[in-house]
């Protein structure tokens, strides 16, 4: 990957990360590292690292997906198993209606 103009691809990597937040599933620093190309982690890790300095993500300590959005807290997980369980409760109501018809 060739060289960017200063901070664009830290937006790229932040937006992607949000992304991922809103989805419900944080992304891992290798999962960053092949979306954007980077040859080694350690890309992946100083862009991830200076967004948590910059204050832009949080990152809860010895967790693989541990990275939130600070107005989140460390609440992301709860957001992602919350929509995870609608999606198989409406799937169970789905197969229960079928059963009945």
């Amino acid at each position: 990957m060739g060289r960017t103009p200063a901070g664009q691809t830290r937006e790229k990597v932040f937006r992607f990360v949000r992304d991922r937040l809103a989805g419900g599933r944080p992304p891992t620093v290798r999962e960053v590292m092949e979306a954007f190309g980077f040859r080694s982690p350690q890309t992946a890790r100083e862009h991830l690292d200076a967004l948590v300095e910059d204050g832009r993500l949080k990152k809860e300590p010895k967790v693989a997906r541990g990275f939130r959005l600070p107005h989140l807290g460390f609440t992301g997980v709860s957001l992602g198993f919350r929509n995870y369980i609608q999606r198989k409760f409406r799937i169970i109501l789905i197969q229960l209606q079928m059963q009945l018809h």
